[in-house]
């Protein structure tokens, strides 16, 4: 066995696995389940897991238009409390694998001049969720910037890994000032959101592209 020769291979292995990080590409991220409840003067559910995922008009009210990535003018309305009260509707998604900030989001004012903004919540579970719901425990706002009358937000920056993000439409209290014209009918409009992908722990990588190179030195002494 050529000890030096083998210790050579390895050392290499280890730099391309260094390399192999640097380049990695992100990790596909999809949304595995998704939930919403209309209007948040309902009675709140013990468990998020019992919403529904219907909401408002039928042709804005199915989750399965939200994209994860690119927008396509499809959307949902995240829908307004019915008594008045400031904070509407939510939708939530579970994202597979984890994910860490920042967030894009895209809102459809279809067109309209509705002034209309949403509380964004990332977590773990789904207690944790609405642990942070009940204490609007937020990570940032977004909003269509009055109807595109002005700049809006639309981008959240966070940190941290989570498997869940969640809207919630706070519309009316956001705009509560609002004129006439101007106040939303059916809540923010989610048309598409981007999260950002974890990538694999360096030392994971070193290790697997390292072990390989091992092997393969240990199959050529």
């Amino acid at each position: 066995m050529i000890r030096g020769y083998n210790m050579k291979i390895f050392a290499a292995a280890v730099l391309a696995a260094t390399t192999t990080f640097f380049a990695l590409p992100a990790n596909a991220l999809s949304i595995v389940s998704k939930m919403g409840v209309c209007d948040a003067s309902d009675p709140v559910p013990s468990s998020f897991a019992t919403f529904t995922t219907t909401c408002g008009d039928a042709s804005r009210s199915e989750l399965d238009a939200v994209n994860l990535g690119a927008a396509d003018g499809n959307f949902y309305s995240l829908g307004i409390n019915d008594a008045g009260g400031p904070f509407g509707g939510i939708a939530i998604f579970e994202i597979d694998p984890v994910f860490t900030g920042p967030s894009a989001v895209v809102e459809v004012t279809n067109p309209s001049s509705h002034w209309e903004a949403a509380f964004v919540y990332v977590a773990n579970s789904l207690g944790e969720l609405q642990t942070k719901y009940f204490a609007s425990d937020a990570v940032g706002i977004v909003t269509n910037g009055k109807g595109g009358s002005e700049a809006a937000l639309n981008t959240v920056n966070f940190s941290g890994t989570w498997s869940y993000i969640m809207f919630e439409d706070i519309s009316l209290g956001y705009y509560g000032g609002a004129p006439a014209g101007n106040q939303t009918q059916d809540g923010f409009d989610l048309d598409s959101f981007t999260v950002q992908a974890v990538p694999l722990p360096a030392g994971v990588l070193l290790l697997g592209t390292g072990l390989a190179g091992f092997g393969l030195a240990r199959r050529r002494s």
